[in-house]
């Protein structure tokens, strides 16, 4: 759960406001990439699992993770928060 808030949190930071669920996707399939082919590959028990439902699960997070933060970011929640700091 670490990691998924860790890369929920830098989405937030990096994922454009236009056309935020197709690039939130697009990471996932980036984070996939690092994931599963530099870190995944050394690890037995992740190597092992079938890789295109890992792929999915990786694009689905970064969609879920774009779609919510257009959410956020149309509703304008946290804006408040913003303008204290």
């Amino acid at each position: 759960m670490v990691v998924s808030v860790a890369w929920g949190v830098t989405f937030a930071a990096v994922l454009p406001r236009r056309r935020t669920v197709r690039a939130g996707a697009v990471a996932g399939l980036t984070v996939a990439a690092a994931d599963l082919g530099l870190v995944g590959r050394h690890l037995d028990r992740i190597a092992a699992l079938p890789l295109l439902p890992q792929l999915f699960d990786h694009v689905v997070f970064g969609t879920t993770v774009g779609a919510a933060l257009r959410v956020q970011r149309r509703s304008g929640a946290g804006a408040e928060d913003a303008t204290r700091q």
